[in-house]
């Protein structure tokens, strides 16, 4: 049980989450054709993308930003609890680069 404690304070050390502001509401909702704007997001002290939302939400964009449900490698940690979920992404994989990208993140070092 502490590996758990542990595992999830270091992935979440130092996550300021942000909320979308209203111009990147308009371009997801136009670009994606959904309501991908209903999470906050930041970037963890490894520099991995860190999404917080509700359960709908969470399937509507890992749908709609082409995330493969079965080959998940791509997450490094995911909590889900009642109806919010809160997910890292590993900033290595390319989609979860360029969805960190259209939100405007860079993590230190940037590894792309």
């Amino acid at each position: 049980m502490q590996n758990v404690i542990n595992t999830v304070k270091e992935k979440l050390n130092g996550v300021m989450l942000q909320e979308l502001t209203d111009k990147q509401k308009i371009q997801f909702k136009n670009n994606y054709n959904c309501k991908l704007y209903n999470f906050e997001y930041g970037l963890n002290t490894d520099g991995d993308l860190v999404i917080y939302t509700n359960k709908n939400n969470y399937t509507n964009m890992v749908y709609f930003m082409g995330f493969d449900h079965a080959k998940n490698d791509y997450i490094k940690l995911k909590i889900e609890m009642e109806d919010v979920v809160t997910a890292v992404y590993d900033i290595d994989n390319e989609r979860v680069a360029n969805l960190a990208q259209k939100l405007g993140l860079k993590p230190k070092g940037d590894r792309r």
